[in-house]
């Protein structure tokens, strides 16, 4: 029996020892303890798990103190740990879950045979926790051992477990130090970017906004990278849009960096380095969007932003081979963010844990590229502000040359100038004789096809007179030689012959002063100018079957040139005839219509045919002279032109020209009107 007990006693030191080997031993001297290195480790797989179907699994123990499982990996992680507190006082800690992005950490503690368990992470925020990253509180009684349990899973974001037991003091210091420090850096930032920003505004360099754009995403990015932003900005629902939406904010400042590589290098004169920075700059946003929309690639999500970057570094490689002054300042730049850069993605992945030796790097990095590039950019200004002055003194330089070459040039031309004005003023006189000889020549042919047209009209107008004088005289001359001339039948033949002979005398008196044209201004009724005016060209209208049609308002008398007024009806009645002779072959439908209306304290005269109208392309064109419709041998283009002068300049009038459409015994005909307006005093 004795021997019995002594075995029991010693299986259950054995049972103690083991356990004591797996327990962490902490008390109130404990200031920070790596937890994750002393932990137990379960990679669930199956996802399906709880606490307590977890307890009968296997852990493998662990001694790393960082695990990274990329993003958006298919497991949950389970981490068993047992803390124990030999001391006789009770003994308070703080376990920090050193990783902001994880979206669900849930904390397990058995308290009397029962788990009880707290969720944190970006998915889960607790609106009462004060620091970046989520932390849990333990307590334990004297010569008290617990066991707990840590599950974490992340969506889409990276998943990265770390976890550290600190006293309170201890913690809280190195919490204010932190955040202080991150304030610094994203101080340093927004100081920066407003400073580019302000230099864009000066400069419009396009280099400047692109790098203001990286400015803001990298800060965005990093605002998310440690938590700040789900700390102090951002709601429950936002962050979920946030994570969502991570591979936009993963990829816009390294997109933003290629377009301020793009430009700030000028990479078009690299032709194939550029082609393949195109290609990128083209695949980045698809890709982007891939890993949005589905599954498959979100694991993925940093690699083609960061073979984009190390395309950028290799660009600038290249580029500082070509001896591209900028590419040296960011070649430096590049170096110390790719180097960063490599050593998040490491971590990122679990590979190594750069933060276990430079907490701060990354800030570091972002910041010491930031300084670097504004000095680049700085440096570009001053590089163009040498080209600059260095142009201004060619240009100088050019512009004295020039001008010595314009002075040799003005003086020769100069020279030949005054040559030239030697002659010049016999040039010109000889032009204006010529000129004004053509102009003479011209209003003569004017002069003599009027006259010829007068003398047309002259002849229509005595050929019947004469005929009735032919005849009485004829007819006496008979009757004398029968014998049957009486006193009364000589009466009424010699009557006959003296009214002819008055209508010769009044059509010579027409004609005449017609031609003579006297300008005196005078009292006169405008349907007497308007008769007078048909007088002279009635024989020729009517041998050319055209029928006048009057509308007439009664006693409008006026005061002005009378024989200006009929020297322009006549010029437009010639014109309307020979229109209507042209292009209106049914003589039953040849009309002029002359109308008089008092409007106002104005006199219009209208004056349409039914000649078809004026072409819409030149009806604009008839009062310019030299302009005529006829053939060459039929008109000068003057009419028209002398007419428009008569009546703008003599008369003080006015005379217009359109295309109308009117009705005349049930028939719609078209032609020209001529409108002109006179004032009545």
């Amino acid at each position: 029996m004795k021997n019995k007990i002594l075995y029991f006693i010693l299986l259950l030191n054995l049972f103690l020892i083991s356990l004591n080997a797996n327990s962490i031993s902490i008390d109130n001297n404990t200031k920070y303890i790596d937890i994750l290195s002393k932990s137990q480790i379960y990679i669930d797989e199956t996802r399906t798990l709880d606490i307590n179907t977890i307890q009968t699994k296997d852990f493998r123990s662990n001694n790393q103190s960082a695990l990274g499982f990329g993003y958006d990996p298919d497991v949950d992680v389970w981490v068993k740990f047992t803390l124990s507190n030999p001391s006789n006082k009770i003994v308070r800690n703080i376990l920090e879950y050193d990783n902001t992005l994880t979206t669900s950490i849930e904390f397990f503690e058995k308290n009397n045979g029962t788990f009880t368990s707290i969720k944190e992470g970006s998915y889960y925020l607790d609106e009462k926790r004060s620091t970046k990253n989520p932390v849990f509180f333990i307590e334990l009684q004297p010569d008290e051992s617990k066991i707990y349990y840590i599950k974490a899973t992340s969506y889409v974001t990276t998943l990265i477990v770390k976890l550290k037991l600190w006293d309170h003091k201890e913690f809280y210091d190195k919490e204010i130090k932190h955040q202080f420090i991150l304030a610094l850096f994203f101080g340093a930032m927004i100081v920066l970017g407003l400073y580019n920003l302000f230099i864009y505004f000066i400069t419009r360099d396009i280099s400047y906004l692109f790098y203001v754009i990286y400015i803001i995403g990298i800060t965005f990015h990093h605002v998310l990278y440690v938590g700040i932003g789900n700390l102090y900005l951002f709601s429950e629902e936002l962050r979920a849009n946030i994570t969502q939406f991570a591979a936009i904010f993963v990829a816009l400042p390294i997109y933003a960096l290629a377009f301020f590589t793009k430009t700030f290098l000028n990479t078009k004169q690299y032709k194939y380095w550029d082609m393949g920075l195109n290609l990128f700059l083209v695949f980045v946003p698809i890709f982007t969007i891939a890993v949005i929309a589905t599954d498959f690639f979100t694991k993925y999500r940093t690699l083609v932003p960061l073979l984009l970057f190390t395309y950028l570094v290799l660009i600038t490689i290249y580029a500082s081979y070509k001896r591209n002054i900028q590419a040296y300042y960011i070649l430096f730049g590049w170096s110390i963010m790719l180097l960063a850069a490599v050593f998040m993605f490491l971590s990122s992945v679990g590979v190594f844990d750069i933060y276990q030796f430079s907490p701060y790097i990354v800030e570091f990095a972002i910041v010491v590229e930031a300084l670097i590039f504004s000095i680049a950019l700085a440096a570009k200004i001053r590089i163009l502000e040498i080209e600059k002055n260095n142009a201004n003194k060619k240009l100088i330089e050019q512009q004295k040359n020039e001008q010595i070459h314009l002075e040799e040039q003005v003086n020769k031309k100069t020279k030949e100038l005054k040559e030239l004005n030697e002659n010049l003023e016999q040039k010109v006189n000889e032009e204006v004789n010529h000129v004004k000889q053509m102009e003479r020549k011209l209003f003569e042919a004017e002069k003599m096809a009027a006259m010829g047209e007068m003398m047309g009209n002259i002849a229509h107008q005595w050929r019947q007179p004469l005929s009735v004088i032919s005849t009485q005289t004829s007819g006496l001359i008979i009757r004398k030689e029968y014998g049957k001339l009486d006193d009364e039948a000589l009466d009424h033949s010699l009557n006959q012959v003296m009214d002819m002979t008055k209508h010769l005398s009044q059509t010579i008196d027409d004609f005449r002063d017609y031609i003579r044209g006297d300008m005196e201004k005078t009292e006169f009724f405008v349907e007497d100018a308007i008769h007078k005016s048909v007088s002279i060209t009635n024989a020729s209208i009517k041998s050319s079957y055209i029928e006048m049609i009057y509308d007439f308002e009664e006693d409008l008398e006026i005061s002005n040139y009378e024989n200006a007024l009929i020297q322009s009806i006549v010029n437009i009645l010639n014109n309307a005839k020979d229109a209507l002779k042209q292009n209106n072959p049914d003589i039953k439908q040849r009309i002029i219509y002359l109308k008089t209306r008092k409007i106002d304290d104005k006199i219009q005269i209208s004056i349409k045919d039914s000649a078809g109208g004026i072409p819409e392309d030149i009806i604009k064109k008839v009062f310019e002279p030299y302009f005529t419709t006829k053939e060459k041998d039929h008109g000068t283009g003057l009419g028209l032109h002398m007419t428009n002068n008569m009546i703008t300049s003599s008369m003080g009038g006015e005379i217009e020209v359109q295309n109308v459409e009117f009705k005349y015994d049930d028939l719609t005909l078209r032609g020209a009107e001529f409108i002109i307006t006179l004032d009545c005093n």
